[in-house]
């Protein structure tokens, strides 16, 4: 299993693993549904926005969508609340744009 990237435009997202996993282990896989965690890196201001593929770390979500010829962007959940802890509606969407350059 390779985490999907965002800068490699044939690795899109087809499910979520929210505790990163490794090959020969066992991972719990979201295809959607609400998913409670720690809210590091997520602020109040975040609720109601889009997550998207990030195009710099692999398996991982980003709040900026990727600008880079040739990234995908693929949104991939909505905060919902941020507090003690966040709630995010996973919500992979298949279908992804890819940047192509200018010209």
């Amino acid at each position: 299993m390779r985490g999907a990237l965002a800068a490699d435009n044939t690795r899109s997202a087809v499910f979520f693993c929210p505790d990163g996993a490794t090959n020969g282990t066992s991972a719990t896989l979201f295809l959607g549904g609400i998913l409670t965690m720690d809210p590091t890196g997520l602020t109040t201001s975040d609720e109601g926005k889009l997550l998207f593929l990030s195009a710099a770390t692999a398996g991982r979500a980003s709040r900026t969508p990727p600008s880079a010829d040739n990234n995908i962007i693929q949104v991939v959940a909505r905060v919902m609340e941020v507090a003690t802890v966040a709630r995010i509606h996973i919500n992979i969407m298949p279908q992804y744009v890819r940047l192509v350059p200018a010209g």
